[in-house]
């Protein structure tokens, strides 16, 4: 989709609460892990039916996300490799950013599930270094990889992550910034929604 059609979306997208498959849960753990696992039960159908190597490398990327924040790490390995096998081939630049941005995400869920600190903070630092796509310049990066590198105490990767953020992300400035913020004064900050995108 280009531009000017997400463009044309946005304001059924902003009534729906969500560039998601569901609406963004409450803060409740249910709805938070229903919500996810119903995103994961949609990516899979998407990864089921899709019929081109492009709708699969574009399916691949959103299980593999999803699979890794439901804490199926076995599986967001395997769907890891897939889309880095598949993308591998595909020289014509056509896989969007936002899914190379969410397969980072997946590798470094992955990376920190076996305590591998250094490929986990790696792996954010590729989700952030790249380049806008419509959903990342509106909705931003997901920050699930980088809560938990926090909680695991490495304030200085994800503040860097931030900083990288700001590149693609220019209409949350101010959010970008108010999280920025609290990690300089040692506070985990409320991602909302930016922990399922």
């Amino acid at each position: 989709m280009d531009a000017k059609a997400f463009k044309s979306l946005l304001p059924l997208v902003m009534l729906c609460g969500s560039p998601m498959m569901g609406q963004i849960p409450t803060k409740s753990a249910s709805s938070q892990q229903q919500f996810l696992e119903n995103n994961f039960r949609d990516a899979i159908y998407k990864l089921e039916e899709s019929k081109t190597a492009n709708q699969r490398i574009l399916a691949l990327s959103e299980v593999a996300k999803y699979a890794a924040m439901n804490g199926n790490m076995e599986d967001a390995g395997k769907y890891c490799e897939e889309f880095t096998m598949l993308a591998a081939k595909q020289s014509d630049g056509s896989i969007p950013w936002d899914s190379i941005h969410d397969i980072y995400i997946a590798r470094g869920h992955v990376a920190l599930s076996k305590k591998n600190m250094n490929e986990a903070k790696e792996m954010l630092m590729r989700a952030g270094n790249v380049q806008g796509s419509p959903r990342l310049r509106t909705f931003g990066p997901n920050m699930g990889l980088a809560k938990a590198l926090l909680e695991a105490g490495e304030w200085d990767a994800v503040l860097e992550y931030i900083d990288q953020c700001r590149k693609f992300w220019t209409m949350g400035s101010v959010q970008l910034e108010n999280w920025s913020n609290s990690l300089k004064r040692k506070e985990i900050p409320d991602f909302h929604g930016n922990l399922f995108y």
